[in-house]
């Protein structure tokens, strides 16, 4: 287990050049190319727009702050609303346009190579929530969590990175419990 507190995490622009994204991690890397398999980040939409294209990417979306987030994707009649600690999956491959009608919002997102990486994301809001997961990142501040016998408190946005197989109780506040699991060995692609 490593515990990554928010400051820890890398900035990075966004695909589009319209903002940029907190990046929380990477894994599963291309040895040829260096490229991630999968990623964990968070983002602030402030305005309207379209979100960048990640042809052949699988993605996993949650709002920890403000919203409702209204999506629409390419080949769809209606818009998909994103409330609070609500998960959306799409693919990255066609175009995707957000809406904020209320407020900016605050985003988790979890993207990965389709066929190479698998994974999803749930978001927990209980006091006394047993979840395996491989990774955990904090919704809200002052979460609190057990990892076996010892207690952790994360604030906003610290996670919990490479805790497969631990016992992991969610004791107050909210979360998103992150799964992944590679499909083949990235070292042959």
């Amino acid at each position: 287990m490593r515990i990554q507190r928010s400051d820890e995490h890398k900035p990075m622009p966004w695909k589009n050049g319209k903002g940029t994204t907190l990046e929380i991690a990477t894994g599963a890397h291309d040895t040829a190319t260096g490229d991630w398999g999968w990623r964990l980040s968070a983002a602030s939409v402030v305005e309207d727009g379209p979100f960048s294209a990640f042809p052949g990417i699988d993605r996993f979306l949650t709002v920890y702050e403000g919203g409702p987030l209204l999506l629409m994707h390419e080949g769809t009649e209606s818009e998909r609303e994103l409330r609070k600690f609500g998960v959306a999956a799409f693919k990255g491959d066609g175009a995707t346009i957000a809406r904020v009608p209320i407020e900016p919002v605050k985003d988790l997102g979890l993207m990965f190579v389709r066929g190479r990486v698998n994974g999803g994301m749930i978001v927990i809001a209980a006091m006394d929530a047993y979840v395996d997961c491989d990774h955990l990142v904090a919704l809200t501040s002052g979460v609190m969590v057990e990892v076996g016998a010892e207690r952790v408190e994360l604030g906003l946005l610290d996670t919990l990175l490479e805790v497969t197989g631990l016992d992991i109780k969610l004791v107050q506040g909210a979360a998103a419990f992150v799964r992944l699991g590679v499909l083949e060995d990235s070292s042959s692609a």
